[in-house]
């Protein structure tokens, strides 16, 4: 870890006496989240912290009860909490998982790009919400935003917020989001969430997601109103889906079982299968820039070409060739570094896999197929970034191309 010191002592000390120097994940509302890693171990986390002008002891109580149930609860769906720490009259909980993004920027993402998520990862999306959700009993949330979903560069999927709702509450437990908040009838009226509730959220926010999603020819009949005769079976199941759960009187007992009954008969009628690794790809590739329709085209090794690359010092950013700086995190810097050295000191020389693996994440246990993968994306968002031609693979490793012109900029 003596480079990640390094680079602590470079930024002025560690944030919240702990971590390195973090990415804002949300910064509106009442709690802000970050992506950082500890100083000590290099691990992977997302912090929790009270934004501006929220009432101290407020603040406190609600991210106590984040921590105590988040500890509480075991999915591997619900990042685990430790207890909630104060640094410097800050208070703070720290979740432990790598997300880098939440959900709203999943989705604006995918609006920019005017692609749609198959339909099939988006069955696989409704299955996660409903299991963690159900996971989280006796918590109970009864409001969802598309905030309170964490995205990994893995394309891993976690739901924040049992225990008080950070992503959508203020530290009374009013909505303090301007963004789109789902929520049950009870739940709207002051009452006590339920698991009833809880699939109230949960149905709803699948439904806000379709517009991002390539739906089945029968299915858009419906939900534009111009259903034939063979979409009847369809349509009733819907009907009775916004009967029971989405317009029912806050006293209405209909049991979650009920719903998860007629959606899986309606993935019966549309022949859909739910693809969760689809949706983790989706995901990783959103997370990571990658392009959704194919893999990056790069020079054969017997072709090389003469690739002009304009870097920031130490490799802090990248040119992107449009006009733009993009800046780099410390897993893509190192290994940008070490794929630079080696290319100063011998352009036909290669980084291995694991030399970079180390480079990027000093430190950490990986499994080989893990790490690799990791890598993998890793090289493939640089080439994105504008390295698209100048990074090969070679012989066992990756490498800047040998006849690359390198300029770095000091300014």
């Amino acid at each position: 870890m003596r480079g990640t010191v390094a680079l602590v002592k470079a930024i002025g000390g560690p944030w919240l006496g702990r971590y390195l120097e973090p990415d804002t994940i949300r910064a509106d509302g009442a709690f802000h989240r970050f992506a950082t890693r500890r100083v000590d171990d290099g691990t992977a986390v997302v912090v929790v912290v009270p934004g501006p002008g929220v009432e101290p002891l407020g603040a406190r109580t609600a991210l106590a009860a984040l921590a105590r149930a988040h500890g509480a609860i075991s999915h591997p769906r619900v990042p685990r909490a430790e207890p909630m720490a104060e640094h410097e009259g800050t208070p703070f909980v720290e979740l432990a998982c790598d997300a880098t993004m939440d959900g709203i920027e999943i989705v604006s993402r995918l609006m920019a790009r005017h692609h749609r998520l198959p339909y099939a990862e988006a069955e696989a999306l409704s299955d996660t919400l409903h299991e963690v959700l159900r996971a989280g009993l006796p918590h109970t949330l009864g409001r969802l935003s598309l905030a309170s979903l964490l995205v990994s560069p893995s394309g891993r999927l976690w739901v924040q917020g049992f225990g008080h709702r950070i992503a959508i509450d203020d530290e009374r437990g009013e909505v303090a989001v301007a963004s789109a908040v789902f929520q049950a009838p009870e739940v709207a009226l002051g009452a006590t969430p339920t698991p009833r509730a809880d699939f109230v959220v949960a149905f709803l926010s699948w439904r806000s997601l379709l517009p991002q999603v390539d739906v089945p020819d029968a299915l858009a009949r419906v939900l534009r109103g111009e259903a034939k005769a063979e979409d009847a079976p369809l349509s009733a199941c819907l009907c009775e889906l916004d009967a029971r759960f989405t317009v029912a009187a806050p006293g209405d007992r209909s049991e979650p079982e009920v719903g998860l009954a007629l959606l899986e008969r309606m993935r019966r009628i549309l022949a859909v299968t739910p693809d969760p690794d689809g949706l983790a790809r989706s995901l990783s590739e959103i997370a990571l820039g990658l392009p959704l329709d194919g893999e990056w085209d790069v020079p054969a090794v017997d072709e090389p070409t003469e690739e002009s690359i304009a870097l920031g010092p130490d490799a802090s950013w990248i040119d992107s060739g449009r006009g733009e700086r993009l800046k780099l995190g410390p897993s893509l810097r190192n290994m940008l570094a070490l794929l630079l050295a080696r290319h100063r000191d011998d352009p036909q020389r290669t980084a291995s896999t694991w030399e970079l693996l180390e480079a990027g994440w000093p430190g950490e246990m990986v499994q080989a197929e893990a790490g690799a993968n990791r890598v993998y994306a890793a090289l493939k968002r640089l080439r994105h970034m504008g390295l698209r031609s100048a990074i090969e693979r070679h012989d066992d490793g990756y490498r800047i191309v040998p006849l690359a012109r390198i300029t770095l900029i000091t300014d």
